[in-house]
This record gives C-alpha cells, structure tokens and sequence, in this order.
C-alpha cells in the first residue's frame, strides 16, 4: 500500500524573511545606511557636548509622506515611476541634514589644520593660489561664470536625475544617488582626521566668508548648538565638488552628447574651485582619486550586495 503522505509545513514567515521580501536590497542598504550614520552622529555629538536640534533640520513630515506616497504607488497603484520619484526624494531629504550634521561634527572634532602642508604641496607643484585669486577678482566676468558654474553642480544632479527617470533608467538614479552619498561621506570622514580651513583663511582673504565663520567658530568650539541656524557646506579637504565632478562625468556614460557636454562642464567646474569655494588646489588633487576610488567600490558594493548589473 502507498504510503501515505504527510502534509507539509508551511515554513514560518519571520520578520526578517518579510522585510527581505518586501523591499528591494537597495532600499534596505541605503536606509540601514542613513540609521548608521545617524547613530554615529548621535554618539559624537554626546562625545563633543554638542546639541543637534533635529527638529529644525528633518522634514520628517514631508519624508514620511514622501515614503507613503512612494508604498501607495508601488503597491497599490503599480504606479513605478511616481513611486521610485517619491522614495528618491525621501531619501535625499533624509539625507541632506545628516551630511550636514556629521560635516559639523567632523570639524568639531578639532584635529590639528593641515592648511600648511596644503599650501606647501600647491608651492612644490609650481601653483601660486593668491596670484592666481588676485588674477580672477581683477576680471569680473571670468569671476561671475565661475561662480555660476561652480553653483550649479546640484542643478547638474537633477538634470541627470530627471533624465534617467525620462528614460525609465530607475536603477541608474540610484547609482548616482548611492554614489553621491558615498562620496559625501568619505570626503567628511577623510576631512575629520586632516581638516583644512581653506584657502581663503590661509591666505587672508574673504575672511568673512559665511563658511570661513562658520568653520572656525565650530573649530575653535563656539557652536555647541547644531540646527539653530543655516547650514552650510564647510569641508575643504578634499573637495567634495571635485569627488561629484568625477561622479557626474562618470554618471553620464552611454550617453555621448551629455556625456562631451558634462566633462566640458565639470572642467569649468575643477577650476573654478580654488577661487570660489576657497579650496587649495591639493584638496582637488584629493578628491580626483579619491571619487574613483569611491565609484570602483560602490560598483563592487552594488553588483556583489545589492544584485545590480552594472554597464
């Protein structure tokens, strides 16, 4: 007589095994990504003495609604390109406030300034950064592209955004995404243990520049207090604008026209940089390797983790 066969059990569905199953493994990366840099930043913060007023810094409505919006579309309404733009925008929201507050924090920190050493490399390289500043000011119309062109390397982010959402190229917005993140966050960590002040302290010059203030005041330990006022980008070395300078020209791969017109554009960008964002021009020839070295390993980060291919 066959044997008769026992009824199977349904294996147990863990927490775990649904989170798994429910979000892609880019979503949990860079959300368990975003936790872990708020939890170090709140453990510095404890170590500094310092108070983060997070309150006045999250949109934490606007995100929560955002991802919301983001569920709804996905889930119910197999609506994928409003939803991959909702959870984008979460995330950078999300984002942008945490970059700021360990930026903060990584100055705080107070290592000694390697201002000197920059200034010596740029010497020993035959690169005298006040003449050439003195040149720019003297000629105000090269001076005001520069400026316009070094402001607008976050309009050149969107625009690449907008143009992988118009060609339904999801997973290349999140690359760029992923790959700004990273780099944001090796340039502040490289900057915490070998910060600058800039050139523009070094050499005396614009000295009350909004982030030359702002700089010192947070290295010499006035601020105590993060969130209280405006925000502002305050690492120089190594250049996070010369990191994304790589990271957008790379971004624009497989598409000829944009891919010419960007390298011409970031170009422009390099150099503008000594003179508008005060940096040394050693911060530049730091963040140069620096951004490969970032993009080789979010490549091997993404195809090996995250189950991306990658062309």
């Amino acid at each position: 007589m066959p044997k008769e066969q026992l009824p199977q059990e349904t294996p147990r569905k863990t927490p775990l095994v649904l989170v798994k199953k429910t979000f892609s493994p880019n979503t949990l990366a860079i959300w368990l990504f975003l936790a872990l840099i708020a939890a170090l930043d709140a453990c510095s913060a404890k170590a500094l003495g310092m108070d983060v007023l997070a309150s006045n810094m999250f949109l934490t409505k606007s995100i929560v609604c955002l991802l919301l919006a983001a569920i709804v579309c996905k889930y119910l309404l197999r609506l994928d390109l409003p939803a991959q733009a909702a959870h984008m925008a979460a995330v950078i929201c999300a984002f942008l406030p945490l970059a700021y507050i360990t930026s903060y924090l990584a100055v705080a920190a107070h290592y000694p300034l390697i201002d000197g050493p920059l200034a010596a490399a740029d010497r020993a390289l035959g690169l005298d950064w006040l003449a050439d500043y003195q040149w720019v000011i003297a000629h105000p119309r090269v001076y005001a592209i520069l400026a316009k062109v070094y402001a607008g390397i976050g309009l050149q982010f969107v625009v690449l955004l907008l143009l992988f959402f118009w060609r339904r190229q999801y997973d290349r917005g999140w690359e760029l995404i992923r790959l700004s993140m990273l780099c944001c966050m090796v340039c502040i960590l490289v900057s915490t243990f070998w910060p600058a002040a800039g050139a523009f302290h070094y050499y005396g010059v614009r000295k009350n520049s909004s982030y030359v203030r702002t700089f010192m005041a947070l290295y010499q330990g006035h601020i105590k207090i993060i969130g209280n006022r405006l925000l502002e980008g305050i690492i120089q070395f190594p250049s996070f604008h010369a990191m994304m300078a790589v990271v957008l020209v790379y971004a624009t791969r497989g598409f000829k026209l944009i891919s010419i017109g960007y390298i011409l554009l970031n170009i422009v960008t390099i150099i503008s940089m000594p003179y508008i964002g005060g940096h040394h021009y050693a911060d530049i020839l730091a963040g140069l390797p620096l951004a490969l070295g970032t993009i080789l390993a979010e490549r091997y980060i993404s195809t090996r983790c995250l189950n991306q291919t990658i062309k």
